[in-house]
């Protein structure tokens, strides 16, 4: 089974991307999702009705032209941006109804980043900043059982 994930962009000139994935019941699923930065005049619409879903083990290349949105997709599949109207679900957990203060152990638990800035501690050397994010996560697990969360 596959569906057609299509997003458009306006600008000067029109721009729409289709990426096909194959699909059931996705651990990563967008439904509708617009994005739009400014009002008036200077309104950007960055999305515009994107669907996706996405099975666990697949893997979905995002492509298309510059300006057309990818980042602003990415960011919103992410837990990082919430979009203007749409719905984006993690595993079966609709992001945009989780508070902001814990949306970092859905992006710790369920998502992985890279980004185009490395985002290092200064500080550390290599191997402490590779293992920042376990000694992260073993620290906030052991005060959620001391918590008795």
């Amino acid at each position: 089974m596959s569906v057609m994930v299509e997003y458009e962009t306006r600008s000067e000139n029109h721009i729409e991307t289709e990426i096909v994935v194959s699909l059931q019941h996705g651990i990563v699923v967008a439904k509708n999702l617009t994005k739009l930065y400014g009002s008036g005049k200077t309104r950007v619409e960055a999305l515009k009705g994107v669907n996706l879903n996405v099975q666990q083990g697949e893997f979905v290349a995002v492509l298309g032209p510059s300006g057309s949105g990818k980042t602003t997709l990415l960011n919103m599949l992410g837990a990082l941006d919430r979009p203007t109207k749409g719905r984006v679900f993690i595993d079966n957990k609709e992001t945009s109804r989780v508070a902001e203060r814990n949306l970092y152990r859905i992006r710790r638990g369920k998502l992985g980043f890279i980004f185009q800035t490395y985002y290092l501690v200064p500080t550390l050397n290599s191997i402490q900043n590779v293992l920042m994010p376990c000694l992260l996560y073993t620290s906030d697990a052991a005060d959620e059982s001391s918590r008795g969360g």
